[in-house]
């Protein structure tokens, strides 16, 4: 038996993106796409509770009795969550409809909390949502997928977290599921143009998950995390636990390495970047935003943990430096603890100096030392930091002076001394690294549009900080950059 919307998700992907299917279609694309809009964005539950509200507004105005509205006749039951992940498991499941499905658990848990993104007991009316009726609801549906790993590993969750409360045990079995899927992808299907993306999108699921089991309202109010794990050791243990016990026959590759770096390079995009494209607007309490930025910029609990994880991977360099340039787009990165080290990795394999992604790295190492003082406070506040939000019109000047009084308000002056030295750090850590590795840069700089891309990022990033501590060193540096 299948969950009630899976067919018809199926179906309405069949006819969207021509997916050959034995199943008829008798849809046409512009219902298959309202169809697929609403699965994604549906919230039964919210859905019920208005329904029960509008019914005591109405018994208490005498305009009806309460038994006489039938709140079922307006519910359409099913639950997204579970069509999705069962389309996940489907072994005929085409890249497309994988793609959509990854999208789709992305988007409801950025935009609701995990107890209504994760909608299972939807599946069956009269959906109650209680600790008690969730784990055997969710374990039920697991025991019909074909993967025999996946319900050894729900069944021991289910034997030891039958106590828990709601958004956690949602949380902390859907991690374990993703991880699972994720895991199964990358050990069982060859790697093409469409895996690097299922695994970054079920990463990025991942992220957002960690994020609201490890800080909530509740939480930020009592200035305790409601998880003792920090978020980046908590995605990696869930990656570890599934490792451990799901060894496919026939594995491709080492799938713990590939799996980790599309889900470490997915975290600052999840959770630091401006919503865009399949990523819409995190809507969460911007407290557990801010509590999330200073946990990621915390070097123990950020990019140490990923070098550690990096270390130990035996992944290709060019992924490892996709993640890298992920983390050094948003975040200050230590120099002698991690950029040193990721430099020499470069001089030590110098044909991989002209891959784009180590490129974009740098790139992103030299544009984050352009950073200006109130951007780097803005942004530690959890708000865009770019002139023109992708697919938006600027800022008009009244947004712009709102968000301007905003962080004036918000920023003591520890926080503003310390926007100040990371300003500087960044600075510094742009000027070493060009320093360190310019002659083996600088050959290659002018043979490609991103050669030309970085020298110019370099000359922007480093020349002002340059001005402030020029050496005869620094000079004779200088003038190399400006020849080239």
């Amino acid at each position: 038996m299948d969950p009630l919307h899976y067919s018809n998700l199926r179906v309405a992907l069949s006819v969207l993106y021509s997916i050959p299917s034995s199943c008829p279609q008798n849809l046409t694309s512009q219902q298959a796409h309202d169809f697929l809009l609403n699965i994604q964005s549906r919230n039964v539950r919210r859905q019920l509770q208005s329904i029960k509200q509008s019914q005591i507004d109405m018994t208490r105005l005498g305009h009806c009795h309460k038994d006489e509205l039938n709140e079922n006749s307006e519910i359409t039951w099913g639950s997204s969550w579970l069509a999705s992940l069962m389309v996940l498991l489907s072994l005929d499941s085409h890249p497309a409809e994988r793609l959509f499905s990854a999208q789709t658990l992305m988007h409801r848990v950025r935009r609701v909390k995990l107890a209504e993104a994760i909608d299972i007991e939807m599946e069956t009316p009269p959906g109650e949502f209680n600790v008690e009726t969730i784990l055997p609801a969710y374990y039920k549906w697991i025991l019909l997928s074909s993967h025999q790993a996946l319900r050894d590993i729900i069944a021991s969750y289910f034997q030891s977290n039958a106590t828990r409360d709601e958004e956690t045990v949602k949380g902390e079995m859907s991690l374990l599921t993703v991880a699972y899927i994720m895991y199964h992808y990358a050990t069982t299907i060859p790697i093409d143009e469409h895996t690097q993306p299922l695994l970054t999108t079920l990463g990025s699921t991942m992220a957002a998950i960690s994020l609201r089991l490890r800080y909530t309202p509740q939480s930020i109010a009592n200035n305790a995390p409601a998880s003792p794990t920090p978020m980046v050791r908590m995605l990696l243990q869930s990656l570890e636990f599934i490792s451990t016990r799901y060894s496919p026959q026939n594995q491709l590759i080492n799938g713990f390495s590939l799996c980790a770096c599309a889900l470490l390079g997915s975290i600052p995009d999840t959770l630091l970047a401006s919503p865009g494209g399949a990523r819409g607007k995190f809507s969460i309490d911007p407290r557990c935003l801010v509590a999330a930025h200073k946990e990621l910029r915390n070097p123990d609990t950020g990019v140490h943990v990923v070098w550690e994880a990096t270390i130990r991977s035996t992944s290709p360099h060019v992924l490892l430096l996709w993640t890298f340039e992920r983390w050094a787009k948003y975040l200050p990165l230590p120099w002698e603890s991690f950029v040193e080290k990721t430099l020499d990795c470069l001089k030590n394999n110098r044909s991989m100096l002209q891959h784009p992604y180590a490129l974009a790295y740098l790139v992103a190492i030299f544009e984050g030392a352009s950073w200006k003082v109130d951007q780097i406070i803005s942004f530690s506040l959890g708000l865009d930091i770019q002139n023109v939000q992708s697919g938006k019109k600027k800022k008009s000047s009244k947004s712009k002076k709102r968000q301007k009084d905003f962080v004036k308000n918000s920023t003591t002056d520890l926080e503003l001394e310390e926007a100040k030295t990371e300003r500087f750090h960044r600075g510094d850590v742009a000027c070493r690294t060009i320093a360190s590795i310019w002659k083996y840069l600088e050959p290659i700089l002018n043979s490609s549009p991103e050669g030309a891309s970085c020298l110019c990022a370099c000359a922007n990033a480093c020349f002002p900080h340059w001005a402030q501590k020029s050496s005869s060193g620094d000079m004779e540096l200088i003038k190399s950059i400006m020849v080239s």
